[in-house]
């Protein structure tokens, strides 16, 4: 259930609890170097990322649910072509780089993190994305999920060429006496923007030495190039989709497809 780009993150298979250690301090010649405080903080931190985790491992199964059934609702299966690929728990490593960046401590990361818990639907068309977007959206915010912030990137991509739309919401999970609210990200994607963004991932950002500028360069082109393909494959089907005109049926004919058309 999970790709190779999320491998570093917590998934269904690799939930563990996490035990914390005792605190401590310790005392240094000429000074003392207090650990008490640091050490309760981690500890904190780790003991409710324990208990997220655990909470997460029940909540992802009922909103991918919520997602199956908002798409099986329309009735025909071919309006939305759409797949759940995978879904994620961000990893304590990623944590940590995210409070890095922010400026935040671990337990704040944890709490603030949009994207704590991570869901990946990759549809065939853009027009699949718009709409199951659009439905997802609703669908949540009619059962009463917050919807936080809906991020736009097909419309306009960011400056490495990345392109999908991020459904930003709140999650409140109770299981036993334990209850919190979690933060979700839903990102949708059509077919050829997920190719895009695992072959970024694995040729950039997996790279161990800094990025050349052309090689960014030619992933942005990339990610044009495909964006172009995206919108062939839209024009093919809407053509394909396109309402028959019809024949009108003569007197005493058996009604076939074309006539029902016609009518």
């Amino acid at each position: 259930r999970c790709l190779s780009d999320w491998s570093s993150d917590v998934c269904s298979s690799d939930l563990v609890y996490l035990q914390t250690d005792p605190c401590s301090t310790r005392v240094g010649e000429g000074h003392t170097v207090i650990q008490h405080e640091a050490e309760t903080d981690e500890g904190r931190a780790l003991d409710l990322y324990s208990q997220r985790t655990r909470l997460a491992a029940v909540a992802v199964r009922d909103v991918e649910d919520r997602i199956t059934a908002t798409l099986r609702a329309l009735g025909d299966p071919h309006l939305v072509r759409g797949t759940i690929e995978s879904f994620r728990i961000k990893s304590l490593d990623r944590l940590k780089q995210k409070a890095g960046r922010r400026g935040w401590t671990l337990l704040q990361a944890i709490e603030k993190a949009q994207d704590f818990i991570g869901f990946r639907l990759v549809c065939d068309n853009l027009q699949d994305v718009r709409r199951a977007s659009d439905l997802i959206r609703e669908s949540l915010s009619r059962d009463g999920y917050r919807i936080q912030r809906v991020d736009d990137y097909v419309a306009k991509p960011k400056k490495d060429g990345y392109r999908a739309v991020h459904i930003v919401f709140a999650l409140p999970v109770t299981v036993g006496s334990s209850t919190a609210i979690l933060n979700c990200e839903l990102q949708v994607r059509s077919r050829l923007q997920h190719t895009w963004a695992h072959l970024s991932r694995v040729d950039l950002y997996s790279a161990d030495v800094p990025l050349p500028l052309q090689a960014t360069r030619e992933m942005q082109r990339l990610s044009e190039l495909l964006a172009k393909a995206d919108k062939v494959a839209d024009t093919i089907r809407q053509r394909i989709a396109r309402p028959r005109r019809g024949r009108k049926p003569t007197a005493g004919q058996t009604l076939k497809a074309g006539a029902l058309a016609f009518l």
